[in-house]
């Protein structure tokens, strides 16, 4: 398996037409934090650029798949609109593709359930 971006909070890494997308941010069950929807945008725009890629899975490493926005950031203030507009983002981007899903194939990305998952 190749490694395409590696993070402290996720990484990427493709096998032939295969790309699975890791949330390691374990002592945090995987929140999403600031830093996190930059690099959601990063990993979406990455996946997007690679006409390979036919099939995308989302998991969080640990006990969690991903516990939605990082309570403690939020609570300090340190969250604030443009967060939600990253995050936005990086979700129009994963739609996009399945929405082009004859350029691929067989797009297979459960970005609703995902949505869903982390509190959209």
């Amino acid at each position: 398996m190749e490694t395409l971006l590696q993070y402290d909070t996720m990484h990427l890494e493709k096998e032939g037409k295969r790309a699975w997308v890791t949330f390691t941010r374990e002592s945090h069950l995987n929140a999403m934090n600031n830093e996190g929807t930059v690099l959601l945008n990063r990993v979406a725009l990455a996946i997007r650029e690679d006409p390979d890629i036919r099939v995308v899975v989302i998991r969080g490493q640990g006990r969690a798949f991903c516990t939605g926005i990082d309570l403690k950031q939020l609570s300090s203030d340190e969250i604030d609109m443009s967060y939600h507009e990253r995050w936005e983002k990086a979700l129009r981007i994963f739609e996009k593709m399945e929405k082009n899903c004859d350029r691929r194939n067989a797009w297979i990305l459960p970005w609703r359930w995902f949505a869903a998952c982390v509190g959209l």
